[in-house]
């Protein structure tokens, strides 16, 4: 309540000009204002003001995210400041994370990967080796090129790249442009079709002595003195 009443005391004495403000910062403190060490932020017109305390008239040095307030931000060189403080900051970052040689530093493992990749009931996280599960995934699209006859991203392939073996593959792709991705793929349809087995239809598409369709191997190995004396060696079961 006291402070109430003596903070209205003083509003009506500065009010009726007995009492500056100035003057009563000094008189609490015991310090003057040295107005011919003080400027005055320009906001409005204030030359005059200046002159009329003795002060110098200065520039506004706040900054707001990054840019200094009161610059014209449409203009290119008002982000000068901005892009060279992002220069330091990235130099600072790469010091700190990547090694002299440019490669990333790699910190000592506490669990081998082995043990990480197993069974949660072995004490593992159940994570797949991402090296084969990539193989994985890029030998089932060769699978799927063979089963999916109809599919409109098969028929592309054939009618760019051609096809052999009755269509259950592509020819081999050359080129260095485009061709990147099924090229990739291709890389792995070796292994993929040593480990693919045929389910007998009409035979018209099966090679007899070289395709995987009776048992776990095919003829040639299993009956090689046979297929030695064989006449026609790439024929289908349809014409055996």
């Amino acid at each position: 309540m006291g402070m109430e009443v003596l903070s209205v005391l003083i509003r009506r004495a500065v009010e009726g000009g007995f009492i500056s403000r100035c003057n009563i910062q000094r008189a609490a403190s015991g310090l003057r204002i040295n107005l011919a060490k003080s400027e005055i932020i320009p906001i409005g017109e204030v030359d005059e003001m200046a002159v009329q305390l003795g002060c110098r008239v200065g520039q506004l040095l706040a900054v707001h995210l990054g840019l200094p307030l009161g610059a014209p931000n449409k203009a290119v060189s008002g982000w000068d400041g901005v892009e060279e403080k992002v220069r330091r900051r990235l130099v600072l970052w790469k010091r700190q994370y990547i090694s002299k040689g440019g490669n990333l530093e790699r910190k000592a493992h506490l669990v081998k990967w082995e043990v990480v990749c197993g069974d949660k009931e072995k004490g593992g996280l159940r994570i797949r080796k991402l090296t084969l599960l990539n193989k994985a995934l890029l030998g089932k699209w060769t699978w799927r090129f063979a089963c999916e006859k109809e599919a409109l991203w098969k028929q592309v392939l054939m009618a760019k790249y051609g096809q052999e073996g009755f269509g259950w593959r592509t020819k081999k792709v050359v080129g260095a442009f485009g061709v990147g991705v099924w090229k990739e793929i291709l890389k792995e349809a070796g292994w993929c079709w040593e480990n693919l087995a045929f389910k007998v239809g009409k035979g018209n598409k099966i090679r007899f002595w070289t395709d995987l369709w009776c048992g776990d191997t095919v003829l040639s190995q299993s009956f090689p003195h046979l297929f030695t004396l064989a006449a026609h060696r790439n024929a289908t079961i349809e014409e055996m």
